[in-house]
């Protein structure tokens, strides 16, 4: 027999075979893991009407009264989902059709709907979804019937809650066919989403809006058409096709949604319910009327249920697997399921108590958290609490001291290679506000790898890894940070008009907690399942000058990046590289403004940006061979003139101590530092540094001019105001990367990541403050 309290994790077929034989134990075990998988598919199924928990009750009834039927305990998993979708179909074919309403406005049918009643916007209001993610969640309700009897079972395989072999039983079909129409069902779901977004698109396109004046606000089959249709053919509607995520990236992100406490108390109802359980339900009751009386209205129905399902002795079911407590001050949501391999999820807690609703908002913060050693299955917990500013005591000297420390990653990293515009970036490093660090590295296993550091430099914690093919940069905050790195994409078939053919990459930004998982991820390139690199319009990464930066106002962070935009030209594409700015909001989504734009520099080779506080702007300054010189690109305003011999190269601007910028730069093997604000260099430093590559980084309250030297790097102060140096020249016992950068510490301090002398090490060089 089964013993509870031994805990593990025992094997499901024994489970199964232990329950057919009468052990009490193990079905409640089977029944406490399938209540939430079974919520969420028939939600989803049944596109959250109030008829879900009924649906769940009788599924759980039937696999308790039938278990002793099933040949296989192998297949119960299978089984049990097929019970739930004949269910679910019955309903389709027994009940009135009973619309959710999509509204005139979104946001006003979302505050009228009962979170106890709709699964769509339960799943919404709980997990606070970014946009993209909340899109789909309200685009499933303009999928048919069928398509969401599919959705609701391809959203948990790609969730890892299902495999593609549950869902073939489930739905009966062959497994060619149940491709095909998943195919279909994904394109549907893509139509659905832009649907969606020009119906929340404020101001509306006007041919839209007369269009939507005829429409009723039920979301129905002919009505997606003929508004897709329009979105498909309309100029004004066509950026509505732009940007979209694959849906599997986003639904994996979602997990799976809390059943709530009231139902899984119902299903324990008969016996004894967990005190965690009961005290979740007797909260949730409490946090407002409305919810109370939605649950209330429907108590009656369930009684049946339960009272089946406490004869065959499961009366001790608990929601274990996930419980909601709703508090004065926010809401706890803690989740308990094992994740799937190589990911964990991790809810941060709201504490901002709402004035005028009694909804708690959660964030989502699944990720891809993977350790350079072999997966274990992790659970979720609260972020960290970010670290008091002021955390690391760095002592500052009367010259520069630099303090190098080897960080043994155990991956391996890839190298410096060539060091040419076309090679990846091995490594990058970000200062939090604390004074610590966050440690990023491009793995050989297309893996993009994060790491927190202390003040010391040391490695702590387990890294989390992240898909990419390449690194352009990292930078951070008190709550965490933003990854910036390149994912493989898709060309199509052009044809091109001339040269050759390349990658077609996509720029993503990676929103990381202070554990470093994932909070949300965008793509700041445009490519879609149906727009490729060689696609009319496309905006993506290719062969060469892929490198980009990031930086932070303070709520939202920008990128700026080398970008290859594609031009239909009769029957054939051109394709032009130059350079693109897009800036993202703190729940993932892309803002207009703020300075961005889809096309700055033209053949830009470097890119390079800084957040003014004083202006209130980001500042950016590229290298073009638009007239060799650079430039600033929002305006495409000169900075500083160079020549056309092949020798320009752009480095990194900074804050001048006074008012405007100091940009490094390089022509001839020569540096030099320029002085702008808004126009043209009002003064040039010539420095005493033969280089082709020079870094510059603010260093306290001057800045700090590096360059590579032989097997080191050679580094040289400068005043910020006035550009005159300070001190000597020093070395730095590290080799230099043509592509990456310093960090400046709110200590003094600044920070350069190199490679360390073994395949899986990264030293840290520090640069301590400098009274």
């Amino acid at each position: 027999m089964y013993d509870r309290r031994s805990g593990g994790a025992p094997d499901e077929t024994a489970l199964v075979t232990a329950a057919q034989t009468g052990d009490q134990a193990a079905l409640d075990v089977l029944v406490d893991r399938y209540l939430p998988l079974l919520y969420n598919i028939v939600g989803r199924a049944l596109d959250g009407s109030h008829e879900v928990d009924d649906v769940v009750q009788e599924t759980l009834f039937r696999v308790v009264d039938r278990l002793r039927e099933l040949r296989d305990p192998a297949a119960f998993r299978s089984w049990t989902v097929a019970i739930a979708m004949r269910l679910v179909r019955d309903r389709w074919r027994s009940r009135q059709t009973e619309s959710a309403g999509f509204g005139r406005d979104p946001e006003a049918q979302l505050d009228a709907a009962d979170p106890g009643a709709d699964f769509v916007d339960l799943t919404i209001l709980r997990l606070e979804l970014t946009d993209q993610r909340r899109e789909t969640a309200l685009a499933t309700r303009w999928l048919d019937e069928e398509d969401r009897e599919l959705l609701a079972l391809w959203w948990l395989e790609a969730a890892g809650e299902l495999t593609r072999a549950d869902l073939v039983a489930a739905l009966g079909l062959s497994p060619g066919h149940a491709s095909v129409r998943i195919q279909r069902m994904k394109a549907q779901l893509e139509t659905a989403r832009t649907v969606v977004r020009a119906i929340q698109a404020v101001p509306r396109c006007q041919e839209f809006a007369a269009l939507a004046r005829r429409w009723d606000g039920r979301p129905a089959s002919a009505w997606r058409k003929l508004f897709a249709r329009h979105v498909r053919d309309c100029v004004t509607c066509a950026v509505h096709r732009e940007g979209l995520v694959p849906a599997e990236r986003l639904l994996v992100g979602l997990g799976l949604v809390p059943v709530p406490a009231l139902l899984a108390t119902r299903i324990a109802g008969a016996g004894h319910v967990s005190a965690a359980a009961s005290k979740a339900a007797t909260t949730a009751t409490a946090s407002g009327p409305t919810r109370a009386a939605s649950h209330g209205r429907r108590a009656v129905k369930h009684g049946r249920t339960a009272r089946r399902v406490a004869l065959h002795g499961s009366a001790k079911v608990v929601a274990a697997v996930l419980v909601v407590a709703t508090v004065a001050v926010g809401t706890v949501y803690a989740a308990t399921r094992p994740a799937p391999t190589n990911t964990s999820a991790t809810i941060t807690v709201a504490t901002k108590a709402p004035a005028t609703t009694a909804r708690a908002k959660l964030t989502p913060s699944a990720t891809h958290s993977v350790s350079p050693s072999p997966a274990k299955a992790s659970s979720a917990s609260h972020s960290a609490s970010p670290v008091a500013a002021g955390g690391c005591d760095r002592t500052a000297g009367s010259s520069p001291v630099v303090r190098t420390t080897t960080v043994d990653v155990g991956v391996s990293v890839t190298g410096y290679g060539s060091q040419a515009d076309t090679d990846p970036l091995p490594m990058a490093i970000a200062a939090t506000p604390s004074g610590t660090s966050w440690l990023a590295w491009l793995g050989t296993n297309g893996n993009v790898y994060l790491g927190k550091l202390d003040c010391a430099d040391h490695l702590v914690g387990t890294p989390t890894s992240f898909t990419g093919i390449d690194l352009e940069d990292v930078a951070a905050d008190a709550n965490g940070g933003v990854l910036l790195l390149t994912r493989k994409g898709n060309c199509h078939d052009g044809p091109l008009c001339g040269g050759t053919s390349s990658p077609c990459n996509t720029m993503w930004m990676i929103r990381f907690d202070n554990s470093g998982r994932e909070v949300w991820e965008q793509q700041v390139t445009n490519l879609t399942s149906s727009r490729g690199g060689y696609d009319d319009g496309a905006n993506f990464v290719w062969w060469y000058q892929h490198h980009g930066r990031l930086a932070y106002d303070g709520t939202d962070y920008a990128a700026y990046f080398a970008d290859a935009i594609t031009v239909q030209n009769g029957s054939c594409v051109d394709i032009h590289e130059g350079d693109r700015m897009q800036v993202v909001g703190p729940t993932g989504n892309l803002l207009s403004g703020h300075g961005s734009f889809g096309l700055g520099c033209s053949h830009s080779w470097d890119t390079h940006i800084v957040w003014d506080p004083r202006a209130g702007r980001f500042v950016m300054v590229c290298a073009t061979d638009n007239g060799c010189r650079i430039a600033q690109p929002a305006t495409y305003q000169t900075v500083a003139t160079g020549t056309c011999d092949g020798t320009l190269f752009g480095g990194d601007i900074v804050l001048s101590s006074n008012a405007g910028y100091w940009v490094g730069w390089s022509q001839g093997g020569h540096a030099r530092l320029d002085h702008f604000s808004t126009g043209s260099s009002d003064k040039t430093v010539e420095t005493a540094a033969d280089t082709s590559h020079p870094h510059l980084v603010t260093y306290g309250g001057r800045m700090l001019l590096a360059w590579g030297s032989g097997s080191e790097i050679a580094a040289q102060v400068y005043n910020s105001g006035t550009g005159a140096t300070v001190g000597g020249r020093f070395t730095i016992d590290v080799p230099d990367n043509a592509y990456m950068s310093f960090k400046a510490y709110p200590d003094g301090s600044a920070a350069y990541a190199a490679a360390g002398s073994t395949s899986t090490s990264i030293v840290v060089a520090r640069v301590m403050p400098m009274s």
